[in-house]
């Protein structure tokens, strides 16, 4: 925006100047002024963060020894940047009280991060959160604080009875926005039973339940727009089976639709088949105009005519590539909302690399079941973007790991061990989430002509203050895991990967038995915006051009 003030203001001043020559010239000089090229930034940078997680109605009243929720939530949001960089307010721009040196706060409803940018850099990460130890919310849900933007796909979710799918819409801005949604299913593109245009308030939120606009869908993929303003969307889901409580996570904006998506941080401890394991949810999004089928200008474009997308999986562990018979493979037929099963893994986290000649949308879910209560909770895994820096923010009293892979642009070229078939590497006896050796991996074979990724992990604490930096190397083709100490309230992560190597990351979370949640990594963002200005001496003189 200040960009586009700036420009206009220079744009009206030359105006002004060659309408008051016109009245005693009757035909304006030509020039060779040379462009000018204006680089700046706004003030702030707004990430908008989730409220505290709330019942599908939760205005029903009840005996709270048999209700639906029998203990309270406990829910904040916590940030990290450098001193005096980054500021918590309420959505409508009230400030938030934070203790000093800390960016975190108990809050009872939306928050957003402003950020003001160092040389035009944005560098900070806000993570909101809910912990609930009972009821039909219990769980550990989290997630990242998100940049406004005009489109957002939403990759969770579902609404079959037992699950509710709530989506949030946030508008830190002064203006209301309108936004436009649409819904898959795992039929396609469905035909809602209410309205798909909100409206949603100037320094506000609304939100709605998806069940109540499209009932009985097991997976759901969500499109937003928005205009007027720009809007940040995810959704909140919870489910039971019947009075079992089996997950609630916050499900925030995925990477956009691409031919390469990375999941990171899938955790499998070998024991949750009756959970259904972890998961990889897959999308190729269609316009959903049956007109377009067999159109000969898009023929034999998946996206448009309807022939199935072939999606290739490669699973990256702490081993190198393992190749999961059944899971190597999925035909996506564009418009319907895949689950790819990874079923039969051995123990360990894994990221999952997609590749596809089409564009699509991918997430990964992964479960853990208290053994004392059978309660279970799942953690939503975000498609991660490349990043060779980054932060995370850790919610108060949560243990984390880091997840990071050193993936190579020819992932297809890794040797793969086979697994979960006879004879191939088996769960640790103990059922742990990690072999020992999973942070360093000995034994890794390295590709050839691609050095390992050598990578800084600073983990920080109360005020600030430094726990513990640690040196990490990362082989390409491999999954490190790096438990942080307790204490943990950020994560900072420096990185240089060679030629032909990307590093994606996640910090899987915990706060007790089967309490689980997932968290990408926040990358610098550069916010600077270049205008371009020519001088037009003929502007306003009705010279011909």
């Amino acid at each position: 925006m200040i960009a586009r003030v700036l420009a206009g203001a220079v744009l009206v001043g030359l105006a002004g100047g060659t309408v008051w020559a016109g009245s005693t010239l009757d035909r304006a000089e030509p020039t060779d002024a040379p462009p000018l090229t204006v680089t700046t930034a706004p003030e702030e940078v707004a990430a908008v963060c989730a409220a505290p997680v709330q019942l599908a109605d939760p205005d029903v009243a009840g005996d709270p020894e048999f209700g639906s929720s029998p203990v309270g939530t406990t829910s904040g949001v916590v940030a990290d940047a450098a001193p005096g960089a980054a500021a918590l307010r309420t959505l409508d721009g009230e400030p938030v009280t934070t203790p000093p040196g800390d960016l975190a706060a108990a809050v009872p409803g939306p928050t957003a991060l402003w950020s003001t940018p160092a040389d035009g850099v944005v560098a900070s990460a806000g993570t909101a959160w809910s912990v609930t130890t009972d009821g039909d919310l219990r769980g550990l849900a989290a997630a990242p604080c998100q940049t406004p933007t005009t489109e957002q796909w939403l990759v969770g979710g579902g609404t079959e009875l037992g699950t509710s799918t709530r989506l949030v819409l946030q508008n830190p801005h002064g203006t209301p926005a309108t936004v436009e949604i649409e819904v898959w299913g795992p039929t396609g593109r469905l035909e809602l039973a209410g309205p798909a245009t909100f409206s949603v308030p100037a320094g506000g939120q609304t939100s709605t339940l998806l069940e109540g606009l499209a009932a009985e869908q097991r997976r759901l993929t969500v499109r937003v727009t928005s205009t007027g303003a720009m809007v940040a969307s995810y959704l909140q889901v919870n489910s039971l089976d019947g009075l079992r409580p089996t997950g609630v996570e916050l499900i925030p904006a995925a990477s956009a639709p691409a031919t390469r998506q990375v999941v990171t941080g899938l955790v499998v401890d070998g024991s949750e088949p009756g959970a259904g394991g972890a998961s990889v949810r897959v999308h190729v999004p269609t316009d959903g105009d049956p007109a377009t089928d067999g159109d000969p200008a898009t023929d034999g474009d998946p996206a448009t005519d309807g022939d199935p997308a072939t999606v290739d999986v490669f699973l990256l562990g702490p081993q190198g590539r393992v190749a999961l018979p059944g899971a190597e493979t999925v035909d996506v037929v564009p418009g319907e909302v895949t689950d790819l099963s990874l079923a039969g893994l051995p123990a360990g986290t894994y990221t999952a690399v997609l590749e596809s000649a089409v564009p699509f949308l991918a997430a990964g879910t992964y479960p853990r079941t208290d053994p004392a209560s059978g309660a279970v909770d799942v953690a939503h895994v975000a498609a991660a973007a490349p990043a060779g820096s980054g932060r995370l923010a850790v919610p108060a009293k949560a243990g984390v790991s880091i997840a990071l892979t050193a993936v190579p642009d020819d992932v297809a070229a890794l040797p793969a061990t086979v697994v979960g078939v006879g004879g191939g590497p088996q769960p640790t006896p103990d059922g742990s989430a990690e072999p020992e050796d999973a942070a360093e991996p000995e034994d890794a074979a390295e590709p050839d002509g691609l050095p390992p990724t050598q990578v800084t992990l600073t983990f920080l604490g109360a005020g600030g203050a430094t726990l513990e930096t640690r040196a990490v190397t990362a082989s390409a083709g491999t999954v490190v895991v790096a438990p942080g100490p307790a204490g943990t309230t950020a994560v900072r992560l420096d990185s240089q990967p060679p030629a032909g190597v990307l590093l994606t990351w996640t910090g899987n979370l915990s706060t007790g038995p089967g309490l689980v949640s997932a968290l990408p990594g926040t990358e610098s963002a550069d916010v600077t915006v270049s205008v371009t200005v020519a001088a037009r001496p003929d502007l306003g003189l009705g010279v011909d051009r």
